[in-house]
C-alpha cells in the first residue's frame, strides 16, 4: 500500500507575480461566473442624450475633468488612460482623431461613424465579394464576426461562455432572447454617450484599484463638454 506524501514533500504551487499597474490597464474583461449575456448587457437607466443620427458619422470634441479639479494624473496614469482609451475605442467603433491628456482633465477629438454601416458586418453574410442582407435574423457567420470583435474588450473565456449561452438559448426555444442579447452589444457601438461612460468607468476602476481608493473620479456629467463639430455622410 502506497504511503501518502506528507504535506511537506508535496510540491508547492508557484507564486504568481502581481501585475504592474500598466499590465492591469491592458487586462480584458473576464468571465466571473453566472450568465455572460446578462453581465454584458448594455448600460440602462439614467439620463441618455441622443446625439447625431445613427445613419451618419459625426465629429465631436469631448472634455472631462477630475472631481474637484484635482491633479491626479502623472505619466503612468496618462499612459494607462491611453491604453484603456484605445481598447475601448476599437470595441466601440469610435475613431480617435487626436487627444490631449492633462494632469486633471482630458480632451478628445473623435469621429463617431454610422452605426448602421458599422453593424452591417454583423448582420449580413458574404456572397460574391459583397455583403448581402438576409431577411431574417443575423446569420451565423455574422454572429461569429461579432463574437470575434468582442475579443477586443473581453477575454477568450468570456466570449466562449457567451457563445455557449447563445447556443443553449437557441437550442431551447429562446432564440428571441439570444437575439436580444446580441442587440444589446450592437447598441453600444458607434454611441458617443456609451463610449464616454464606459471609458471613464473602466479608467476609474483601474485608478481606484491601483491607488487603493474608492468613489467617483470625474466631475458630474453636467460639467462634461461634448460638442458636435461636424456631421458627414
Amino acid at each position: 500500500m502506497k504511503t501518502p506524501q506528507s504535506a511537506q514533500n508535496q510540491e508547492e504551487p508557484a507564486e504568481v507575480e502581481p501585475l504592474t499597474p500598466l499590465q492591469l490597464a491592458d487586462c480584458k474583461t473576464g468571465f466571473s461566473g453566472g450568465n455572460a449575456g446578462m453581465i454584458c448587457a448594455a448600460p440602462s437607466g439614467g439620463h441618455v442624450r441622443i446625439v447625431g443620427d445613427p445613419q451618419h458619422s459625426y465629429c465631436y470634441h469631448v472634455m472631462s475633468r477630475t472631481t474637484g479639479g484635482d491633479f491626479l494624473f502623472g505619466d503612468q496614469e496618462k499612459e494607462a488612460f491611453l491604453k484603456i482609451m484605445w481598447r475601448q475605442a476599437r470595441f466601440s467603433g469610435i475613431k480617435i482623431l487626436t487627444y490631449c491628456i492633462m494632469d486633471n482633465h482630458f480632451h478628445l477629438l473623435i469621429r463617431v461613424p454610422s452605426r448602421e454601416k458599422f453593424n452591417a458586418k454583423f448582420e449580413a453574410y458574404e456572397s460574391k465579394g459583397r455583403y448581402e442582407e438576409r431577411p431574417s435574423q443575423a446569420s451565423e457567420d455574422g454572429e461569429e464576426r461579432l463574437l470575434d470583435h468582442l475579443r477586443t474588450l473581453y477575454s477568450k473565456a468570456y466570449v466562449n461562455q457567451l457563445r455557449a449561452e447563445l447556443a443553449h438559448m437557441r437550442a431551447n426555444g429562446m432564440a428571441r432572447y439570444a437575439d436580444e442579447q446580441i442587440e444589446k452589444f450592437k447598441a453600444r457601438f458607434c454611441n458617443l454617450e456609451i463610449f464616454v461612460k464606459e471609458l471613464k468607468a473602466r479608467y476609474t476602476r483601474w485608478f481606484n484599484k491601483t491607488k487603493g481608493r474608492s468613489g467617483t473620479l470625474w466631475m458630474g456629467r453636467d460639467k462634461d463638454s461634448r460638442n458636435l463639430l461636424r456631421g458627414t455622410h
